[in-house]
């Protein structure tokens, strides 16, 4: 028997944790609504390079999805030693794993038998003949991929990771529900946009369950995005290159919203391009930063600051026209 599930290529991987439910929605088309009326404002911790999440998507919790059925535990539920014959009954009925495992014993990682660190992963295949469980993550060449391992690493892991002090951690199952709907919320969309041009607070939104996050919002995110690539100049090294990716991201999945709602409202395809442009714009200086990491291609500070201060420049101006085509609906 060999179980394994669909997994499309997630449209944001900066970091795992929104990646994976997000590819498990992808396999549904009809999610591509719910996508594009999300995924709107960005956050940037004040902490900085010292938060464990400097900058991201803002979102209320992304285990809580209208398109899945979910179900979250501690992963304490299974310390008694029955965690691979839970996997493999999730497995067989359709669901996809997100826990946390001791990259220790996770021989495609690069703290393999080198050092202890727990780490997500998603788990969404189980080969009967090799005991052995699919696992997707971030490997040792930062590249996300998905690799077989033997259930007593996964075993080994799981357990390891118990015995850490981790009570943020926990075990979620994903499972598609195609018969849940979510049709594209303009009105959500307009008002996220707004939001994000003004640099409002979205987390207040989220009061009632949570405490609202003291964080940076919206294009005010540039400014602390350019403090954080200044001193990683003067560091001499690039300590945090998913800064640039969530931006890139952000980009990518305002052109595919472009693109979505150019099909009821033929006004917002003439806007495309410029969506287009900003994404090939924000992806080149996240490249140019990539390379100067790995192979330590000459680049600018200045220059680099202004080409950031520019981008920052163009958005708002797409995006103001893209909110005052929106607030006519």
């Amino acid at each position: 028997m060999k179980i394994e599930l669909p997994l499309p290529v997630p449209k944001a991987s900066a970091y795992q944790y929104y990646a994976f439910p997000l590819a498990v929605n992808q396999t549904m088309h009809h999610s591509r609504d719910w996508i594009a009326s999300n995924f709107i404002q960005v956050e940037f911790d004040t902490r900085g390079e010292h938060a464990p999440v400097p900058f991201s998507f803002t979102m209320s919790d992304y285990s809580v999805n209208p398109l899945l059925d979910v179900m979250s535990m501690s992963m304490s539920w299974f310390e008694d030693g029955d965690i691979v014959d839970s996997l493999k009954r999730a497995l067989s009925d359709g669901w996809y794993i997100y826990t946390f495992f001791d990259e220790f014993y996770f021989p495609s990682r690069e703290s393999y038998r080198q050092w202890e660190f727990v780490h997500d992963a998603l788990i969404y295949g189980y080969d009967k003949e090799a005991n052995a469980f699919l696992i997707y993550g971030y490997d040792k060449d930062l590249l996300l991929t998905s690799v077989w391992t033997h259930e007593r690493e996964i075993y080994a892991a799981y357990m390891s990771a118990m015995q850490k002090d981790l009570s943020h951690s926990r075990v979620v199952l994903y499972r598609p529900n195609p018969r849940k709907e979510y049709p594209i919320n303009l009105s959500l969309i307009t008002r996220t946009i707004e939001e994000y041009l003004s640099g409002f607070n979205t987390s207040e939104h989220f009061a009632a369950g949570y405490v609202p996050r003291d964080f940076v919002y919206g294009v005010e995110t540039y400014e602390p995005l350019k403090e954080s690539l200044a001193q990683e100049f003067n560091d001499g090294e690039f300590l945090n290159l998913r800064n640039m990716q969530v931006l890139w991201e952000h980009k990518r999945l305002m052109l595919d919203r472009s693109v979505r709602l150019s099909e009821s409202i033929p006004a917002i395809g003439e806007l495309t391009p410029e969506f287009n442009h900003l994404a090939d714009f924000t992806k080149s200086i996240r490249n140019a930063l990539v390379q100067k990491r790995f192979s330590g291609s000459s680049l600018n500070r200045l220059e680099l600051i202004a080409d950031v201060d520019a981008l920052k420049r163009k958005e708002i101006e797409a995006l103001s026209k893209f909110h005052q085509l929106l607030a006519k609906y």
